[in-house]
Formats: structure tokens, C-alpha cells, sequence
């Protein structure tokens, strides 16, 4: 019997020792209470954040097809445009330097669609022109000007990889920079 006691005071002071205080408990509760709490509260973050990416990934997509059929048109349209020999656009009774003076002062005058048409018929009857790497630049602008920056990467693209070492062609690869800045 004196065994069975003394286990059973040994068993006592060990559960003694490990005994919990309440306040230990409800502090420990509160505890994993606050963290369950910010761990909803940024699980719902993530998740605003995941659809926010998605929204943001599908309007991008959404940009770039347009910007796409937006430069296959233009194209379409400037290739047309070489091509046609209608008394409007008729250059064959003028001097290079009546073709692209006339670009220039609907360049200056602000009437950029006429200009890039202008230049566009300078740069088809006079391809070899020392000015041609000016028209391109000035067509390119010209979009700008419309706010059509990203048809106008057409012309600094087209202006930099036939005339790469050309003054213009510095100034397109900053233009480029800077739309592609403001596209970020």
C-alpha cells in the first residue's frame, strides 16, 4: 500500500508541475484567434490580388490584339495608298522636292494624316531620296501627334532597321523607349 501512495504523490507533483494556469489558456486562444483572423485576412488579399492580375493579363491581351489589327490596317492601308496613282496623290509630274515640301507643310500645318500620306507617296516615288529616312521619322511623329503611338512603332521599326545609323534613326529607338515606358 505504501507503494500504491507514494505513486500516487509522485503522479500528483509531475501533473502539479504541468499544471496549466486559465489565463495561460485564454491568452493562448486569443493568440491563435488574431492569427487566424490575419491569416484570412491576407488569403483574401491573394485572392483579390489573383483576380486583379487576371483582369489586368486579359485587358493587356485585349490591347495587344487591337494594336495588332490596328498595324495590320495601316499597313494595308499605306501599301494601298503607295499603289495608287489617283490625280489626288498623282506625283508624277512632281520634283522630289515638291513631293516631300508638301509633306512637310501638312506636317507643319498639323494635318498629320495628309503628311503620312504625303510622305508615304515621297517615299514610294523616291525611295533612293536622302529624305526618306526623315519621312519615316515624320510619319512616325505624326501618329504620335493623332495619339496613335503604337502604330507609329510601324514607322520608327521600319525607319531604324533600313536606315540603323541615321540621325532619325536615334531619335526612333527614343521614341520607342518612351512609348514603351508609358506602356508600362
Amino acid at each position: 500500500m505504501r507503494f500504491g501512495f507514494s505513486l500516487i504523490i509522485i503522479i500528483s507533483i509531475s501533473l502539479l508541475g504541468c499544471a496549466v494556469k486559465r489565463e495561460d489558456v485564454v491568452e493562448l486562444y486569443e493568440r491563435q484567434a488574431s492569427l487566424e483572423l490575419k491569416l484570412d485576412k491576407i488569403s483574401k488579399d491573394v485572392e483579390t490580388l489573383k483576380k486583379d492580375t487576371e483582369e489586368k493579363e486579359k485587358r493587356i491581351s485585349r490591347i495587344e490584339k487591337n494594336q495588332a489589327r490596328n498595324y495590320v490596317e495601316l499597313k494595308q492601308k499605306l501599301d494601298e495608298l503607295a499603289k495608287n496613282d489617283s490625280p489626288r496623290f498623282s506625283s508624277s509630274d512632281k520634283s522630289s522636292s515638291d513631293l516631300f515640301s508638301t509633306a512637310e507643310s501638312y506636317y507643319q500645318k498639323g494635318a498629320y494624316e495628309d503628311a503620312i500620306i504625303s510622305y508615304q507617296k515621297f517615299i514610294a516615288t523616291y525611295p533612293n531620296d536622302n529624305r526618306v529616312p526623315q519621312s519615316y521619322l515624320k510619319q512616325g511623329l505624326s501618329l504620335v501627334n493623332l495619339g496613335k503611338s503604337e502604330e507609329a512603332k510601324f514607322f520608327f521599326q521600319t525607319l531604324i532597321s533600313k536606315f540603323p545609323d541615321s540621325e532619325e534613326a536615334k531619335i526612333a529607338r527614343r521614341k520607342l523607349k518612351e512609348i514603351e515606358e508609358k506602356r508600362s
